[in-house]
This record gives structure tokens, C-alpha cells and sequence, in this order.
């Protein structure tokens, strides 16, 4: 047991310091007060101690004992939970994807007659197409996935014919082959080949459909087509490359329809996209003098313009 005494007398000498008996006789009863436990007469205050917590308070009369405080009751916190915020629903519809179907209807019924390297692949105007393919890959030696524009000077020349004839060529050739409509004044793939109009190529670039989706298997097999598209708005042409370099990950050649060149705003963007252009043409195109200005707008564009093909009725 510890105590903490309110006065404390001078420490006492040592007996043989002591001049006198008395002087002893006083430190020896100071001695003797100091180991007295049982001395009330000394104030004091217990720290606490195992002696200290076994006995009751009554045992001890007058000796107050530190009592510990009791700590508050703990009480649990309500933390309030918000309301759900209301929930926005979307909008939404079903679209059957577009298709047509060829039941019933004979393989030679499918495709117009103009479209003579399907119908009769060994006839003389065949092999000229078989000759135009050869003269083309030989120019584009060493490219992978090309991209070939063919355009007119003027509607009506037959640049969607020539285009589908070499695109049954090569697919003839076990070539994947990808024939697009770029020809967003006067599309006619979708007519030729028997397959919905849209969604197409103005589709995927509006975003409204994914690229695959808007690519449509035909009767040839290798050969698939990206119709025009139906979309009232103007197609961004920005991201026509973008579009095209996606496409030519998944098909060897991809064969763009330009239509007639004269005042459309894609061309540019369709001439930065493709590997090689070529000019779909009559013998009096050949004299006019709108071919002369058209051959050097494309011979000065990255010089993309290849060669032409002359078409004879």
C-alpha cells in the first residue's frame, strides 16, 4: 500500500550525528509514527491497490477510496438512408433485320443478265473481266485488303455492272469479296443483287447500325454487299476511312461504287480511303473535254487513278 502524506517532517539525522539523547528520542518517535498503519492522525489518500479493491468501503471508515466513473451509455446512431432517386426508363422498339428471301425463286432469276460472270462465267465478256482482275492485281502487287473505287464521268455508264461482274470474279477465285455502294445519288447494288436497300453504308456511318450488321450475304458465294442505305440525313463522310480500313480487316478486296464523279462531296473522302481508283468510261468520254479536267482532279490526289475501263454497248 502506497501512501501520499500532506506533510512531511525534515528527514531525520543519523543517530551518531546527534549532538543530545532528546534529539535521538524525538527521531526515534518519528520513526515509529511513519510504520504505524493504523495512525488516524496522519491524513492520507489510498492510490488503490489489490489490498484496496478487496475490502468494502464500510470496512475502512473514514478513508475515501477512488472510485471509478461509470462511462455513458453507448447509444447507436441512426444514419438516415435516401430515398431511391426516381428511375429514368428508355425508350425502346423491335426492328427485324432486313433480308429477302429467295424462296421459290431459281438461281438464274436472281441476278440480271447483264451480270454475265455469274450467269456464264466461261463467255468471251467473262474473260475480259478475268482480264481487267489480272491487269488490276498485277498493278496492286504486295497490298493486302485492297479497296478499288471505280467511277464515272455520268450516270448511266455501267460502273455498278463493271463493279459487280469483277467483284463474281474474284469471288469465283475463293476471294472474299465486299462490293459497296458508295453511290449515294443513285445506288443500284441493293436492285442488282436482290438484297434489302438498306441498312447500308449510310447507316453504319450514321452509327444507327454496326458496320457487319448492314453487310448482307448474296447468291455468289464469297461475295457480300453493303447496300446504300435509306437515311434521310447526309452520311458523315469523315469517317468513311475509318470505316473502310474496319471493313478490310475481315475481306480482300472491298469494291466501292463511286457513281458519277461530278459535283459529289464523298469523292474526296472515298479517294483517301481507297488503294487505287478507276474510271469507268465510254469511247465519247474519251473526247469530252469534263473527262480531261477529271483525269488530272484524280491523277493529282495522291495519284490513286490507276487506269480506266472502256465500256462498249
Amino acid at each position: 500500500m502506497a501512501r501520499l502524506i500532506d506533510h512531511v517532517a525534515a528527514p531525520p539525522r543519523k543517530p551518531d550525528a546527534l549532538s543530545s539523547a532528546p534529539e535521538k528520542a524525538k527521531v526515534a518517535a518519528a520513526e515509529n509514527n511513519r510504520d504505524d498503519g493504523d495512525n488516524d492522525s496522519v491524513p492520507f489518500i489510498e492510490i488503490g491497490g489489490p489490498e484496496t479493491r478487496s475490502k468494502a468501503p464500510a470496512e475502512r471508515p473514514g478513508r475515501p477510496a477512488i472510485i471509478p466513473m461509470s462511462r455513458a451509455e453507448i447509444k447507436p446512431v441512426e444514419i438516415p438512408i435516401p430515398a431511391p432517386a426516381p428511375t429514368s426508363y428508355y425508350h425502346v422498339s423491335f426492328q427485324p433485320l432486313p433480308g429477302r428471301s429467295w424462296a421459290g425463286l431459281p438461281q438464274d432469276k436472281r441476278l440480271p443478265r447483264e451480270l454475265v460472270a455469274f450467269h456464264e462465267p466461261h463467255h468471251p465478256v467473262s474473260q475480259q473481266y478475268q482480264a481487267i482482275l489480272r491487269d488490276i492485281d498485277q498493278q496492286l502487287a504486295g497490298v493486302n485488303s485492297r479497296i478499288v473505287l471505280l467511277s464515272a464521268l455520268r450516270p448511266g455508264t455501267g460502273t455498278t455492272s463493271v463493279l459487280l461482274n469483277l467483284a463474281i470474279t474474284s469471288a469465283k477465285q475463293g476471294l472474299r469479296v465486299l462490293a459497296a455502294d458508295a453511290s449515294f445519288a443513285h445506288p443500284g447494288i441493293a436492285e442488282r443483287l436482290g438484297i434489302a436497300p438498306a441498312p447500308g453504308l449510310r447507316e453504319a456511318l450514321a452509327r444507327t447500325v454496326p458496320p457487319t450488321w448492314s453487310i448482307q450475304e448474296t447468291v455468289e458465294p464469297n461475295l457480300y454487299a453493303l447496300a446504300g442505305g435509306q437515311s434521310p440525313t447526309e452520311p458523315p463522310l469523315d469517317l468513311l476511312p475509318g470505316l473502310l480500313d474496319q471493313l478490310r480487316q475481315r475481306f480482300d478486296w472491298i469494291l466501292l461504287d463511286g457513281g458519277e464523279w461530278v459535283q459529289r462531296p464523298e469523292k474526296r473522302a472515298l479517294l483517301n480511303a481507297a488503294t487505287a481508283a478507276y474510271l469507268v468510261l465510254t469511247p465519247s468520254d474519251l473526247e469530252s473535254p469534263v473527262a480531261d479536267g477529271m483525269l488530272g482532279e484524280i491523277s493529282a490526289h495522291a495519284g490513286k487513278l490507276q487506269g480506266y475501263v472502256l465500256v462498249h454497248r
